[in-house]
């Protein structure tokens, strides 16, 4: 009997062609405002319950509105050889999204209005591992503020788009439906 675990039902293997929207998120004391979807076995993604929204073009899909700088103004906890900064607001604790790369302020138009944000630097970014180093960022899912238009997660897990990845054990492929051990759906 074959395993329909590993055929990749994601938004982006869908007939239907893929629509940019904005969406806003923010902290649980909102200081802060911001397609695969991933949960990840991994002890630090296990225990701050991080919900993975990977982006298809980090610098031009992630903005930053508050704070400008991350590095400065954001909390951060360091892991992965100090590679990925964990970034959470000091306030009340929720963990938006990490982030391993060079950042840079720039102007965007951000609905009809120019503002100042901060992004993944767009030139020379390369997602993952390359010979210059180690761009990464990730959004905590949980994090995006429901009832906005077009948004709901319950159709990520309906339409099971969610990929449940073995980064605890490193013995498995990314899988659908299923979470490996140590994970949770």
């Amino acid at each position: 009997m074959a395993s329909t675990e590993s055929k990749d039902p994601s938004p982006s293997t869908t007939s239907t062609p893929p629509t940019r929207r904005a969406y806003k998120g923010s902290c649980h004391s909102t200081d802060t405002t911001t397609t695969r979807f991933r949960k990840c076995n991994c002890s630090t993604c296990h225990k701050t319950a991080f919900f993975h929204v990977r982006l298809p073009h980090e610098p031009e899909d992630f903005l930053l509105l508050a704070p400008r700088n991350p590095f400065a103004d954001l909390a951060d906890y360091t892991c992965f050889e100090s590679r990925i900064h964990w970034f959470f607001c000091g306030t009340c604790g929720v963990r938006c999204f990490a982030f391993a790369g060079e950042g840079e302020e720039r102007e965007v138009d951000v609905e009809g209005e120019k503002r100042m944000v901060w992004s993944a630097k767009r030139e020379g970014w390369v997602k993952g591992t390359s010979a210059k180093g180690f761009d990464y960022l990730t959004v905590n899912g949980m994090t995006i503020e429901p009832g906005q238009e077009g948004f709901d997660m319950r159709e990520w897990v309906e339409k099971g788009w969610i990929a449940y990845l073995d980064v605890k054990d490193r013995v498995g492929e990314p899988r659908f439906r299923r979470p490996y051990d140590g994970g949770v759906y």
